[in-house]
């Protein structure tokens, strides 16, 4: 199948080079706290595990701290700092034993591109056959805003949302967390290594040493 490439009015443009340099640029967990007002950091220290994430992660830290499943995601998320989570779920069975939410965060991104990022981190795992499920980044409408908000969340049909295991969700979770920020700056880097202005410049060094 032939893709047809965007037209200028729809192409990412320059600026998708800054934003990609931006996200590279941020500090890892080691070097800054992720959660916001944190005063317990240690660089050898600094993880999902910490006792305080799930407090320190949410906006009502007494009513709603981030559940624990979710956690692992919910910080990786926030150490890239160019998404957002607003929202989470780590799932929850109904009264039956039935499937009844499924885990999900949703996000606000600085660009559209941090969430392209989020959604070719999905496809190598799948590619590689490391999760249970097939999960997606969706466009969501919560109603309480006119910011763009993502939903990072798996992709069941019909019949999988009546048999999906919560337990293989969840798991699907760790998996989408572990080393989460790290590995999407990795596939920044391959993007600039792909953009056009790269081809250019690797083009420039050979006509020179040619």
């Amino acid at each position: 199948m032939k893709i047809i490439k965007p037209n200028a009015d729809c192409r990412h443009g320059p600026q998708a080079r800054e934003e990609l340099l931006w996200l590279m640029a941020q500090p890892t967990a080691a070097e800054a706290p992720p959660c916001p007002g944190c005063r317990l950091h240690a660089q050898l220290v600094c993880s999902s595990r910490c006792e305080q994430a799930p407090q320190q992660l949410s906006i009502d830290a007494i009513n709603y701290p981030i559940e624990t499943h979710v956690v692992p995601l919910v910080y990786e998320m926030a150490v890239m700092r160019v998404v957002q989570p607003c929202w989470s779920c780590e799932g929850h069975l109904s009264p039956t034993g039935e499937l009844w939410k499924i885990p999900q965060v949703g996000f606000y991104a600085k660009s559209p591109i941090y969430a392209q990022l989020l959604l070719r981190h999905v496809s190598s795992l799948e590619l590689q056959k490391q999760l249970t499920y097939l999960w997606h980044v969706a466009l969501s409408d919560f109603g309480q805003s006119w910011d763009v908000v993502y939903t990072l969340e798996p992709n069941l049909n019909y019949d999988q949302s009546r048999h999906a295991q919560l337990h293989l969700l969840q798991r699907d979770l760790n998996t989408l967390a572990e080393n989460l920020s790290s590995k999407i700056k990795s596939l920044a880097q391959t993007m600039l290594n792909e953009s056009p202005e790269a081809t250019m410049s690797s083009s420039r060094q050979i006509e020179t040493t040619s």
